[in-house]
C-alpha cells in the first residue's frame, strides 16, 4: 500500500476457471475493489458471470445469468491508471492456494478489526493469516481438511 492508501492487487483469471474464455491480449484495469465486491455480491452461487471490457471504454460490464434465464447487467467505472508509471514488481509465488472466496472474505473481515494489512504464510498442509496493529494481533490458521476447501497445488 502506498502513501495515498492505494494497493496493487494481482488478479489472474485463467481460462480453466471459465466455460467460455476469450482474452486476446493482457489487460490492465483499474477497478475500485469495494465497488467490484459490492456488485459481485449481487450474483448467486449458480449464476454464470460475464466480464467485458473494451480498449477505449471507461467501464467494465458485468453480466449475471441464472437458470431461470434472468439477466442482470452492471457497469463498473474504471479508474484511470497510467500503467506505464506503475512500479509493478516482478511477481513470484512460493505456493498456489485454492480456497473458497467466502472463507477468504471471512478471514480478511475478521483480521481487518486488528489492522489494515494481512500477512499470508503457507507450508505444504496449512496457510496462516496474521495481522498486527496498535490494538494487538491476530492469527488464523487453516489446514487442509474435509470442512475447508483448501488445496496447495504446488510449491514453487
Amino acid at each position: 500500500m502506498d502513501s495515498s492508501h492505494v494497493s496493487l492487487i494481482l488478479v489472474k483469471l485463467s481460462a480453466v476457471g471459465f466455460q467460455k474464455y476469450c482474452c486476446k491480449r493482457n489487460v490492465v484495469l483499474g477497478i475500485n475493489f469495494s465497488t467490484l465486491s459490492a456488485i459481485l455480491k449481487c450474483a448467486e452461487n449458480d449464476d454464470s458471470v460475464t466480464l467485458k471490457a473494451s480498449n477505449d471504454s471507461d467501464v467494465m460490464c458485468l453480466q449475471f445469468f441464472n437458470k431461470l434465464k434472468q439477466l442482470s447487467e452492471y457497469e463498473v467505472k474504471l479508474m484511470n491508471i497510467d500503467n506505464v508509471y506503475l512500479e509493478i514488481p516482478v511477481s513470484w509465488f512460493c505456493a498456489i492456494i485454492k480456497m473458497s472466496s467466502s472463507t477468504l472474505q471471512s478471514i480478511c473481515k475478521d483480521l481487518s478489526q486488528i489492522s489494515d494489512s494481512v500477512t499470508i504464510q503457507c507450508d505444504v498442509e496449512c496457510v496462516k493469516f496474521t495481522s498486527k496493529g496498535d490494538i494487538g494481533s491476530g492469527a488464523i490458521t487453516i489446514c487442509a481438511n474435509d470442512n475447508v476447501e483448501l488445496k496447495i497445488e504446488k510449491q514453487i
